[in-house]
């Protein structure tokens, strides 16, 4: 959702907008300034007990341009074209039911949830 609020805001204000994943939670904030305008902890990560892994492994910056598409990060960087979500710790009904997912970053600034392990044929097949 962050993502999404985002690229939202991008579009908004007419300006570069970062997501930036943080030890304690996330940002969004403007790109030129560093003004932060929405943060959240991450908390609702550690209560599941799920495991986010970015890939670039590095890149922890997604930058909106104006049009709400993905850019390069201010400082160079590339974003990352996807994360990975995992839980750690499964328990409970349905347990057998459980698959990870894989939220992917497309160039057009749109977030995409998709299963990694499902066949392309599969709309919810990962591009």
């Amino acid at each position: 959702n962050a993502l999404t609020l985002a690229r939202a805001d991008a579009v908004r204000l007419n300006t570069r907008i970062e997501y930036v994943a943080t030890t304690s939670g996330w940002v969004v904030r403007r790109a030129d300034t560093a003004e932060v305008l929405h943060s959240g902890t991450g908390k609702e990560s550690a209560q599941a007990g799920l495991e986010v892994t970015y890939d670039p492994e590095d890149s922890r910056t997604v930058t909106f341009d104006a049009f709400g598409r993905r850019t390069t990060n201010t400082d160079g960087s590339a974003p990352p074209d996807q994360v990975d979500i995992t839980a750690s710790a499964i328990t409970g009904p349905g347990t057998n039911e459980y698959h990870p997912l894989r939220l992917q970053i497309l160039a057009s600034g749109v977030t995409r949830l998709c299963d990694p392990a499902l066949a392309s044929t599969d709309s919810r097949a990962c591009l």
